[in-house]
């Protein structure tokens, strides 16, 4: 009897710990800024941010722990600008498909970030997915910095002002 209330306590605590899971959406923000408040031309614009940071406006779309979002522009004031939530997907859901050598996964994760849309296994649980100009990487947010200034990206409102 206190054998098997030993072994199901044990097994109870091993479940426990085994479904528990690291989840990085404590450090994302998605914020809504009214603009024009009140006025035939108030608008929103949503902004994201990791680790109470902006991450400006770099990427077409983004793959996050907490839903995937879309850039939309526009020189209207009551149109909807910055991020917008397109889908309750999270990097976390993206299915881990392709399989690297543990030296290669060594060298991505020092690296910071790779190229593909599909997720390799043992990429770290708080990567994100984004895309640019129809590429897509998956990136360690924590060297997104690094990425931009690597890649030269501009900010995609200066590529937009540059239309009109």
């Amino acid at each position: 009897m206190i054998i098997t209330r030993k072994i199901h306590v044990i097994a109870f605590i091993l479940f426990l710990i085994t479904s528990y899971s690291y989840t990085d959406t404590d450090n994302w923000k998605y914020n809504i800024k009214i603009t024009n408040s009140g006025t035939r031309s108030q608008g929103k614009r949503g902004i994201l941010l990791y680790k109470n940071i902006s991450i400006g406006y770099y990427f077409h779309s983004i793959l996050t722990p907490i839903g995937k979002y879309s850039f939309t522009w526009s020189r209207l004031p009551w149109k909807d600008k910055g991020y917008n939530k397109i889908s309750n997907q999270t990097s976390h859901d993206f299915i881990n498909s392709l399989v690297r050598s543990n030296n290669t996964m060594k060298r991505i994760i020092n690296r910071g970030y790779y190229k593909g849309f599909a997720k390799y296994k043992k990429t770290p649980e708080n990567w994100i997915r984004v895309m640019r100009d129809g590429q897509y990487f998956w990136i360690n947010p924590e060297e997104l910095v690094q990425f931009i200034k690597r890649h030269r990206f501009s900010s995609l409102i200066t590529r937009f002002l540059r239309i009109y």
